[in-house]
């Protein structure tokens, strides 16, 4: 009997409950969504690099402990804002990816 389930159960198990999660989002629940993800990016992009400047210079050890969380989230918080820019050109067809990437693209409204 294995003692876990294999990588790519894994992630299958979290692409069908991601879309299944995205079958009931609605514009406010997505504009929820896309400003926590935003604010919890600033955030860590502040908080961070002071955490680690007080665990490295101070040696607070609740420091490096704040460190070390936010160091393993960044990358999943990245890679779900990339994920949200991909969703919204390719599913709501928006030009959010021109206008991050090309000075002078207007926004549709």
């Amino acid at each position: 009997m294995p003692r876990g389930f294999s990588l790519s159960q894994i992630l299958l198990h979290w692409i069908v409950a991601l879309l299944v999660l995205a079958q009931y989002m609605n514009d406010g629940a997505l504009r929820a969504a896309a400003a926590a993800t935003h604010v919890l990016l600033y955030a860590m992009l502040l908080i961070l690099p002071l955490s680690g400047i007080a665990a490295w210079f101070g040696g607070v050890g609740q420091a490096m402990g704040a460190h070390r969380l936010m160091e393993s989230l960044l990358l999943p918080l990245a890679g779900l804002h990339v994920c949200g820019a991909i969703y919204q050109r390719f599913v709501l067809g928006s030009d959010v990816l021109a206008r991050m990437t090309r000075p002078g693209v207007a926004q549709e409204r």
